[in-house]
Parts: structure tokens; C-alpha cells; sequence
């Protein structure tokens, strides 16, 4: 039953292309070249860092938000317990 089900899906994953990107870039004639070109106008490296910043800013507030809840929820337990 596996080697059935394997087989399946080998059929169905060899019906797809190697790499959708690869046909588009062979029927335009893509010049590689060009991608450090653009990097003068688009800075990447720039964009990255501040994007991975940008995470880990949204990480550190959920981590806060989170971390005062619990803190709030076990005073209010304690609170009312003492009452």
C-alpha cells in the first residue's frame, strides 16, 4: 500500500516543472548580470536587515504583551485568593 502511495505521488511530482522560475528566465533571454545592476537602485542587503530588525521589534513586543498578561492574570489570582 505504501509503494502504491509512493508511486502516486512520484507520477504527480514528476508531471511538474524542475523550476517555474528557470522557464521564465530561459524564454526571456534573462541576463544575470542585470541583478547587480539593479542592486545599485534597490539596496537588498539594506532591505533584508531592515526587515529582520523589523521582526524581531514585532517578536520582542508579543513576548511583552505576552509575558505581562500572565504576569497580571497570576496577580489577579493571588488577589483574590488574599480576599
Amino acid at each position: 500500500m505504501i509503494a502504491l502511495i509512493k508511486t502516486a505521488l512520484m507520477a504527480l511530482y514528476n508531471i511538474l516543472p524542475s523550476s517555474p522560475i528557470k522557464i521564465i528566465t530561459e524564454s526571456t533571454a534573462f541576463d544575470g548580470d542585470f541583478l547587480s545592476y539593479l542592486n545599485w537602485f534597490v539596496p537588498f542587503d539594506i532591505c533584508s536587515t531592515i526587515t529582520l530588525s523589523w521582526i524581531g521589534c514585532i517578536l520582542a513586543y508579543y513576548t511583552f504583551k505576552l509575558v505581562k498578561e500572565m504576569i497580571l492574570d497570576k496577580l489577579i489570582d493571588i488577589l483574590i485568593n488574599i480576599i
